[in-house]
């Protein structure tokens, strides 16, 4: 387990507060023992109390851009919460303990696993896992084998989430080898599962405890952490203890004496403020950031000097540089000083440690390369892999990958040195329409967002435009989205189209009334689907067999089925046969399609030439070849003009000059499919009205055609480009879709993209109709405000943001006890559900006041010239001291007016009248130094005269 608490800094700060008289020692007091190190991989706030008064400046967790705030690690799976509190999985999956839902063998990239609940902790057994709710609700998942998810009778496996009945508010959970732990928010422990070694410390050892029992006898603790089958705890005075598996000497209780049934107080006189339990060690940290180490030593994972036998008790290293995080593994164990700098010690054989030499075991804490500042270092008692979170959220991880839980994309061997983990897109395809956007994410589940009125986004709720993308709730789990004019189009994962929105000319396809559809419509063909495309208003896709289907408005021949002008096809009409097709897209009142040798066809409309079948005529009402010889693997058509790639990645276009790429005028016109000038390889291509968008080998956007609504995304909007430019040489994109009015495409990053024209929010960058539009490619969900952060509905003051998923705040006055810490904030303008944090910060009320004590009878030493009125060395009770470094802070914050006595507390105080608030000793009328000094003075003149008098008779 990890402890990432508080910086031992401030700790240290509050106990040299101590010297600043009797409220000094209670505040310091306050600051060492009453605040928890958490005992779970936790969003945390820093600090997490202060006094009634107000003006603690406290760090606080925010929404941020695909960032996590916490991580756990099981035996061979990870989790991580997001700063929206959600829960994200990787690695093993076989017994659910990703809780996505599924039984996925293996998951080799981050994978959302809940949403709708904010989490605030997670913790991962062998092969379960744990979560903890803002509101205090225990959450279990995964293998139940011993009855470790707590339900109350052994399970099967348990694949999402599943609230724990019968506990009170929790505070904070641990997880073992098959067993769980949770603290109540009155301290009190909670165990069950597994109970083979006493590890539940109920008293007693054998079967396991089906659900969660309260352990009797056993102080308020404020931590915990549980070792592979031992646990540790530390008291509110700041003492250890420790029960279970004792083996090896984990417990730390000095004697070879069997397991330990019950909690066992190992220390007394406090002074402990972390621990972590491993395999069959434990570490610990003191209020000064000095580490301790006991029980098993074969690996070296004690880091302990001379031999590799067992410590019976803890013993201290005597590191040089205190120690901030600690966390142990299976056999090794990690730290990160406070100065940054990243400790592994133990067991290699997996590469565990991270330091890219291999699988000899390290026996002392050696310092090992990171390629960012890491802030929080997390492995597990059953893990033989370690993971860790950087100052932006991103997370590194490195060791054993047989499950591919490291997150990087694949399983592999033992991976030496920390990588960043692959980030999973929060959307796998994404479609521009004519005024708004569908799109998947990973998990197969459809959004929307822009123009509604017609029910185009698919939310159900019509009339106003969606401002941000909106899930649309759809029993099916989709793979292929498609959007043009005021309709849109998916495809299941079992062949079978859905459709929704504008259907006044049958292009949903669902058969009905030509009455808008609000909400997706499966329709029913008996036939399995392949692909989809849609235009605006008619819609065409390919089935199993490479067949094309049509369905919806047919003015021009643009369904392809014979005599152009019939009307409308209100379902999916198979148009050919014999011919086995690969792709069909279709421009307004036209359709575009490719054969498996490679073959061009079209047909419909053939305005300004973009049929690319020789001069101008009429419409085409069947699909008709217009290229053979060269092979080509990528097609598109637009309102007036079409456009191909070849199998060598060369440009072909024809049609409308200006948007054919070849430095043509508007009026020229080009009849048959002509090869660009250009010379640049392109992997993709994308058209719809009158811009064109083609992506390079490297990902480079490249646009050509009208941008009169910025669609060419080359960040100056208006201005027309006759032949492929590169739009932006910093966006690296993996795909692309070319709308009407705007453009979307997702990057290599796996973030989503988008430009043109707003006026509907189909931008997802919210409401834009009295904006100009959106010039260059804009992330989408990229750009997190954070407008307030109250207590109890009180904002506070000093609202500063600090990186991705932090921001400062300093506290308004408040009630003591607890308050409900919640953040409102805005994701490219629009406002998002606050983030309730729960009652995260405790109010302390000052301890009553006491009389002043007798002036001191030295005369006191005048304060410097310049440096303003004496200052009290009382420091106000419960304050913090903020401008101490904070878990994951480089920076400090100034101290704020009541900080000012906690940090001056050494220096030499002046008496102070505490009715008149003056630095005059009561009852004199003048400060208390002048007296002295008018008397030196008199005595100054006195000698003087003396002396002249003297002078003068020498001179007679």
């Amino acid at each position: 387990m990890t402890w990432s608490p508080q910086r031992h800094a401030a700790r240290r700060g509050a106990v040299r507060a101590i010297g600043g008289g009797l409220i000094g020692m209670l505040a310091a007091s306050i600051l060492v023992t009453a605040a928890p190190a958490p005992a779970l991989a936790v969003v945390p706030l820093t600090p997490d109390r202060g006094p009634t008064t107000g003006g603690t400046t406290v760090t606080v967790p925010v929404p941020g851009a695909d960032s996590f705030t916490a991580l756990a690690v099981g035996a061979s799976h990870t989790l991580g919460i997001d700063a929206e509190g959600n829960i994200w999985g990787w690695g093993e999956n076989l017994d659910g303990q990703l809780g996505d839902g599924s039984l996925t063998p293996v998951r080799e990239i981050p994978h959302q696993s809940t949403r709708n609940t904010f989490f605030i902790g997670i913790a991962a057994g062998t092969s379960s896992s744990m979560g903890l709710a803002a509101d205090g609700a225990l959450y279990t998942w995964g293998d139940d084998d011993d009855g470790q998810l707590g339900l109350g009778a052994e399970t099967t496996d348990a694949r999402s989430p599943i609230r724990v009945p019968a506990v009170p508010e929790i505070a904070a959970i641990a997880a073992g080898d098959r067993f769980g732990l949770a603290l109540d928010r009155d301290g009190g422990l909670w165990a069950w599962g597994r109970n083979a070694d006493g590890q539940l410390g109920l008293g007693s050892a054998g079967a396991p405890a089906l659900s969660p029992q309260e352990v009797s006898g056993a102080p308020a603790f404020v931590t915990i952490a549980a070792g592979a089958r031992h646990v540790l705890a530390i008291d509110e005075q700041g003492d250890l203890w420790a029960w279970g598996d004792d083996s090896h000497g984990q417990v730390g209780n000095g004697v070879d004496a069997g397991d330990v049934l019950e909690p066992e107080r190992i220390t007394s006189g406090g002074g402990f403020v972390a621990v972590a339990a491993g395999d069959r060690h434990s570490l610990a940290v003191d209020t000064d950031g000095g580490l301790w180490a006991w029980g098993d030593d074969t690996y070296g994972q004690l880091g302990t000097p001379g031999s590799a036998d067992a410590a019976l008790a803890p013993v201290p290293l005597g590191l040089v540089t205190a120690v901030d995080s600690i966390s142990a593994g299976a056999l090794h164990s990690l730290a990160i000083t406070v100065e940054g700098e990243v400790l592994a010690w133990g067991n290699d054989g997996n590469a565990q440690l991270g330091n890219g030499a291999g699988s000899a075991d390290v026996t002392a804490p050696t310092a090992i390369d990171t390629q960012r500042t890491l802030i929080a270092v997390q492995s597990g008692p059953v893990g033989y892999f370690s993971a860790a979170r950087d100052d932006n959220g991103d997370v590194w991880t490195w060791g054993s990958d047989a499950f591919a839980q490291l997150g990087n994309g694949a399983a592999s061997a033992p991976v030496d040195a920390p990588v960043q983990v692959t980030e999973d897109s929060q959307w796998v395809d994404i479609a521009a329409g004519g005024l708004h956007t569908i799109a998947i994410d990973q998990d197969g589940v459809l959004w929307g967002w822009g123009a509604n009125s017609e029910g185009s986004a698919g939310t159900g709720d019509g009339a106003i435009p969606v401002r941000y993308p909106t899930r649309i709730t759809v029993p099916a789990r989709f793979t292929d989205v498609a959007a043009a004019g005021l309709h849109s189009l998916a495809l299941d994962d079992t062949g079978t189209i859905w459709g929704w929105g504008r259907n006044d000319d049958g292009q949903v396809g669902d058969g009905g009334a030509p009455f808008d559809v609000m909400t997706p419509r499966a329709i029913s063909s008996g036939v399995v689907f392949t692909a989809i495309s849609a235009g605006d208003f008619h819609s065409a896709a390919l089935d199993s067999e490479g067949n094309i289907w049509t369905w919806g408005l047919d003015a021009y021949g643009e369904l392809g089925n014979g005599p152009g002008g019939v009307g409308v096809v209100p379902v999916p009409q198979q148009i050919t046969s014999g011919v086995t097709f690969t792709a069909v897209e279709l421009g307004r009142e036209a359709a575009i399609a490719l054969d498996a040798a490679g073959n061009i066809w079209t047909w419909g409309a053939d305005t300004s030439q973009r049929l690319g079948n020789g001069p101008e005529h009429g419409p085409v009402d069947v699909p008709t070849q217009v290229t053979s010889g060269t092979r080509f693997t990528a097609i598109d058509m637009s309102s007036f003009h079409g456009v191909a790639l070849d199998s060598t990645g060369r440009l072909w276009s024809w049609g409308d000059g200006l948007l054919v790429g070849d430095g043509s005028t508007p009026g020229e016109y080009v009849d048959v499919p002509e090869l660009s000038p250009t010379t640049t390889v392109f992997t993709a291509v994308s058209t719809r009205h009158t811009a064109t968008l083609a992506l390079d080998e490297l990902g480079r956007l490249w646009a050509w055609g009208r941008n009169d609504d910025g669609q060419l995304g080359n960040g100056e909007g208006d201005t027309s480009v006759a032949v492929p430019t590169v739009s932006d040489p910093d966006v690296r994109l993996a795909s692309i879709d070319a709308g009407t009015f705007h453009s979307v495409a997702i990057g290599l990053d796996g973030k989503s993209y988008a430009w043109g024209s707003g006026e509907q929010s189909q931008t997802g960058v919210g409401p834009r109709d009295d904006q100009d539009p959106v010039v260059s490619p804009y992330r989408i969900g990229g750009t997190t405000t954070i407008t307030s952060i109250e207590f109890d509905g009180v904002a506070g003051t000093a609202l500063t943001r600090l990186s991705e998923t932090r921001a400062r705040v300093v506290t308004p006055a408040g009630a003591p006890g607890a308050t409900t810490v919640t953040v409102a904030y805005l994701v490219d303008g629009i406002a998002r559900p606050d983030l309730q944090l729960g009652e995260r910060f405790i109010y302390v009320a000052p301890p009553p006041s006491t009389p002043d004590p007798a002036p001191d009878p030295e005369p006191p030493v005048s304060n410097p010239p310049g440096s303003g009125p004496p200052i009290s060395s009382t420091p106000i009770s419960g304050q913090p001291d903020t401008a101490m470094p904070t878990d994951g802070d480089a920076e400090t914050s100034p101290p704020d007016d009541g900080e000012a006595g906690a940090e001056r507390s050494d220096e030499t105080p002046s008496t102070v009248d505490v009715s008149t608030g003056d630095g005059a000793e009561a009852g004199w009328g003048v400060p208390p130094w002048l007296v002295p000094l008018l008397v030196v003075l008199v005595l100054l003149f006195l000698a003087a005269g003396i002396t002249a008098a003297a002078m003068r008779r020498s001179r007679r």
